[in-house]
């Protein structure tokens, strides 16, 4: 007798206010069981949007068929016109980052090329970006580095602004407040933590949207959240 086909197991995501809503067959649901929480309001279920990664690469290796309606936001060519060239730090930065599966956390003192690191690292990976900032003079400074550096216009939440576009700077209040709902736009937040006072970490990467290439980048002075590489760079120059 020809052997019944059984049903390859399915799951659908969405993304909902910086969280993600997962439903399926229960071959499928039962590889999650310990990433989702039940939501009685909803009959659904749900997960902190920054486990989309983790998420996703359970569903892979178990061979679920995955419609994924999170995710949205394309591929973005982006070409970096700099006079400078990255220094030795900055190489080791960027080489330990992609080995980390650009994920982590990198420490620079003053003066040694954080934001030209950040530009490096926007390239490698060619996704949206999200940078968020303390303050307006910083969002502002942001803006104008970033649209020189890509030659691209970039959106600012903040100071009156509210553009959104591929490459976009905010405001930490913004973003951690009514842009959660943005998340699923961008495959490359960045924070930088040139205040760390005013950060909230718990607000700021509990609604970021991670991709299934491990697409989160949180460029800090500070350590914060999980999954951190220290790199300490001592005697930096200026770039």
């Amino acid at each position: 007798m020809p052997q019944q086909q059984t049903e390859k197991p399915e799951c659908t995501l969405r993304f909902d206010e910086g969280t993600l809503i997962v439903t399926g067959s229960p071959d499928g649901m039962s590889l999650l069981r310990d990433e989702l929480t039940y939501d009685d309001r909803i009959k659904s279920f749900r997960a902190p949007a920054f486990r989309y990664e983790a998420i996703m690469r359970k569903l892979y290796a178990g061979s679920v068929a995955v419609t994924d309606h999170a995710r949205d936001y394309p591929d973005l060519p982006l070409t970096l016109h700099s006079p400078h060239t990255p220094m030795k730090h900055q190489e080791t930065a960027l080489r330990n980052w992609i080995a980390a599966k650009r994920r982590g956390v990198v420490v620079m003192p003053t003066g040694s090329g954080k934001t030209f690191f950040a530009f490096l690292a926007m390239r490698s990976v060619q996704r949206p970006t999200l940078i968020v900032v303390p303050t307006i003079d910083l969002l502002q400074q942001w803006a104008a580095q970033l649209e020189q550096a890509f030659q691209q216009p970039v959106g600012m939440l903040g100071g009156g602004s509210h553009d959104i576009l591929p490459i976009t700077v905010s405001t930490y209040g913004l973003h951690c407040q009514p842009n959660n709902r943005l998340a699923d736009k961008f495959g490359r937040p960045i924070a930088r933590a040139d205040q760390p006072g005013r950060l909230n970490s718990g607000q700021l990467l509990g609604s970021l949207f991670v991709n299934n290439d491990l697409d989160i980048a949180v460029i800090l002075q500070i350590c914060c959240g999980a999954h951190c590489i220290d790199l300490t760079l001592d005697n930096a120059t200026n770039n």
